[in-house]
């Protein structure tokens, strides 16, 4: 594997997510979309793609509970991570305690291939592995204790492998299924399960960081947002958030590199490739204009041991590298030149606030209704 590949690390994610409050921001920006879904609908179709430690998942049920509490919802998940869809299991049973009409449908396979999730047998000619999760009883604790049981989690240890290859692209070892909901809802559920699937025509997509920053349009476009697009219901809508930086992060990381551009693409440079590649789709799309939004690294209270014992300068420095997806061989180039990193420890010592900054933007299907399909992007 190249080490000019950025991998990203399970500890380092864990303490980035801990330590900042980006996935709440982001799940902020995201809920008026949520209650904006029609009311009218007999089922709704949510995909997830890229739950990651399912922090996003849940508060996108707890919202969808607050706006629609009487629908049936249809959850899917998309994650190639075991330890994620081990976190993102761990934080369903309530959600299906506060929401009895909810199926979640965990899957490791690529977009392209979630619409050929309900084949089962197999995707491409690989054997799907199934589990189902049929839950009995009336209360969070036992929900959890049959969703995250001994045999739920062999089956994840066994079957949810990650391939990489040498251009670090990731990929399942081999195409999985985690189907979940509760028995007594059974009767009200099977019929709609039967005519919600195939699992496409979703009418929400979330797609968090779904894609490295560094990658080029084209890449991002071809391997995630052009397929991700192909799932949407005539009226559905993908969101879209990805780093950016903002000015603090771009002089902070100036610092200790020099010509480093670790965000090169920006929300309008993929609108305007995806307005000249999809021309050959039939589906007319409403692009948003892009919205920024700004998070920031939790500071501790004052005294606290890590901020007394200088701690707190390191966890800042990783928050910060892992944002800028910084290579394992950028960081070595890095400690043989001590002086700039100690500059950078320094800088950040005294920043009282470390703030990040993401791009959001929505892709609407609006084909219902238009005779003459074509490319349009909101002006607001």
């Amino acid at each position: 594997m190249r080490s000019t590949i950025f991998f990203d690390d399970r500890m380092k994610y864990q303490a980035f997510i801990q330590n900042t409050n980006e996935k709440i921001k982001f799940c902020e920006s995201i809920f008026s979309h949520i209650q904006n879904i029609n009311k009218k609908k007999t089922y709704v179709k949510i995909l997830d793609a890229g739950t990651g430690d399912g922090t996003i998942a849940s508060h996108v049920m707890k919202a969808f509970h607050k706006c629609h509490p009487n629908t049936l919802l249809f959850f899917t998940g998309k994650e190639v991570s075991h330890q994620d869809v081990t976190n993102t299991l761990e934080k369903l049973s309530d959600r299906f305690m506060e929401h009895p009409k909810l199926v979640v449908t965990l899957t490791n396979v690529k977009y392209s291939q979630i619409d050929r999730l309900s084949d089962f047998a197999s995707i491409y000619d690989e054997d799907m592995k199934i589990m189902r999760i049929e839950l009995f009883g009336d209360n969070s604790y036992d929900f959890n204790t049959q969703i995250t049981n001994h045999s739920v989690i062999n089956f994840v240890n066994r079957y949810w492998g990650v391939k990489i290859d040498e251009s670090g692209n990731t990929s399942h070892i081999n195409p999985c299924i985690i189907k979940i909901y509760r028995r007594d809802q059974h009767k009200l559920i099977s019929p709609t399960i039967e005519s919600a699937e195939p699992v496409n025509n979703f009418d929400l997509i979330i797609a968090s960081q779904a894609y490295r920053a560094r990658s080029s349009v084209e890449r991002k476009v071809r391997l995630v947002i052009e397929p991700l697009m192909k799932l949407l219901d005539i009226t559905g809508e993908l969101l879209i958030t990805h780093s950016i930086g903002g000015e603090m992060v771009s002089g902070l990381l100036k610092i200790v590199f020099e010509d480093f551009k670790p965000f090169p693409t920006l929300a309008n440079d993929l609108i305007c490739h995806l307005q000249k590649v999809s021309n050959k789709d039939r589906n007319h799309y409403l692009f948003s204009a892009p919205t920024i939004y700004k998070f920031n690294y939790i500071s501790p209270p004052d005294g606290v041991a890590s901020e007394l014992f200088g701690l707190e300068v390191e966890k800042k420095l990783e928050s910060l590298l892992y944002y800028a997806q910084v290579t394992n061989e950028q960081l070595s180039k890095l400690k043989v030149n001590n002086k700039r990193l100690l500059d950078l420890r320094e800088v950040l010592q005294k920043t009282k606030e470390l703030t990040f900054e993401n791009e959001f933007f929505s892709i609407k299907n609006e084909t219902r209704g238009i005779e003459n399909p074509t490319k349009n992007i909101e002006n607001n």
